[in-house]
């Protein structure tokens, strides 16, 4: 079976769901369009009732030996399972796993390469797909979603971006697509302002200040939505459209890309 040996890390989107209700956001829902994208590429991915917290937070708090106990448990977990690629949705645990743990464990320069194992953030592994013509959008199936060309933005993740260097996979998959127009902000890709949040540490003036000029920026281009690719970015700047008491009141719609993606997969 061409899919044995990938594994979906899922991190922390089904936590997020209860937290974050009250914006009526979905993180699962990132999870659920991942693993129907890869069903619809011939994957079937392994989903681990023993993976744990990648550790990001832990590490970036200060936590050292929580994230260290945290991340020997994934290592351990993933090499039983056999596992030859591991995916994920979220940028902080994509770079977490491939530049953290490295650094943490291993006695050379790599555990990954070593065990022969490939860490991967999805859109890469979508990016790839196009490439190789693996995936094509059907003209047809596409305007049955959508009649006219919907313009949208794209935000870089900062653990996806200038921390890992992907900028341009996610924008690959949105150019692949027909009848979705991508125009850029100003400040992109290295340039790209923060959403205003890594490990939850505040929501204060200055977090609310950068997002109303990252969606501030969005909303210039005449983008209708706002596309990333990090559930952490997407909560964040959700948060900042849907506060009745914030100033500038910005409206956008904030879309992770495996959604938007889902949707023109007829998936």
């Amino acid at each position: 079976n061409e899919s044995d040996g990938i594994m979906l890390f899922t991190g922390c989107a089904p936590y997020f769901d209860s937290i974050f209700k009250n914006i009526n956001v979905k993180s699962s829902e990132i999870t659920s369009a991942a693993i129907k994208i890869l069903n619809k590429l011939g994957h079937t991915p392994i989903l681990s009732s023993e993976e744990r917290c990648c550790g990001h937070d832990m590490l970036w708090t200060g936590e050292v030996e929580t994230f260290k106990k945290l991340a020997l448990l994934n290592i351990e977990n993933i090499k039983k399972l056999g596992i030859k690629t591991v995916l994920f949705t979220c940028p902080e645990g994509y770079y977490t796993l491939k530049y953290e743990y490295p650094k943490y464990f291993g006695e050379t320069e790599n555990i990954w390469d070593e065990a022969g194992i490939k860490i991967m953030h999805i859109t890469t592994f979508i990016a790839n797909m196009i490439k190789t013509g693996k995936l094509k959008f059907e003209e047809p199936e596409v305007k049955a979603v959508s009649k006219k060309v919907v313009k949208v933005t794209y935000h870089d993740p900062c653990r996806l971006g200038r921390f890992a260097g992907v900028y341009e996979a996610p924008r690959e998959i949105i150019n692949a697509i027909h009848a979705v127009e991508l125009v850029e902000m100003e400040r992109n890709r290295h340039l790209s302002l923060c959403c205003g949040v890594s490990s939850w540490m505040n929501c204060n003036n200055v977090s609310k200040q950068i997002r109303a000029e990252k969606l501030s920026s969005a909303k210039s281009t005449g983008a209708e939505k706002l596309i990333t690719s990090c559930p952490k970015c997407q909560l964040h700047l959700t948060c900042y459209t849907v506060n009745e008491h914030v100033e500038p009141k910005i409206d956008i719609d904030v879309e992770d890309i495996i959604v938007f993606l889902a949707k023109y997969m007829g998936v």
